[in-house]
């Protein structure tokens, strides 16, 4: 089997992502992580957090950065988990008829939009994460 250059560049990234991820994180970066990882209401708290401790001495820069992009991808995640279960919703109510209502044509529109956004940073965080975050979602 060949592998493209761009393949052999996705697995390394990978593989650098998964040695960095091994190393030792803070204690506060773990925490965010797990807050994070817990749904909405979560990601809502460890921002909060994180804005009071970003710059300090308690998070180390890659760990930021690490944080960062996490909760940038969970909100997309969680955003487009809640456009599913809004247009599975008006559906429901209106089954087939559903395709013609506006706010479900305006769902589709922004589920498409969060979708392509989703995609864009996923490649951001690693495999690992990524997964944690399916789990919570019900996309795994």
């Amino acid at each position: 089997m060949k592998i493209t250059n761009k393949q052999l560049k996705q697995i390394i990234k990978e593989e650098l992502s998964n040695a960095l991820n091994e190393t030792m994180h803070s204690p506060a970066h773990d925490r965010l992580v797990e807050l994070i990882a817990t749904g909405q209401e979560g990601l809502n708290q460890a921002l909060e957090l994180f804005d009071q401790i970003k710059g300090t001495v308690m998070l180390k820069p890659f760990e930021e950065d690490h944080i960062q992009r996490l909760s940038d991808y969970a909100s997309a995640s969680y955003r487009h988990r809640s456009i599913v279960d809004e247009m599975a919703s008006i559906r429901k109510k209106l089954g087939v008829a559903a395709t013609r209502n506006e706010n479900w044509l305006a769902l589709k529109k922004e589920r498409s939009a969060n979708l392509s956004a989703m995609r864009e940073l996923e490649y951001k965080i690693n495999p690992r994460d990524k997964r944690m975050i399916a789990q919570v979602t019900g996309f795994a």
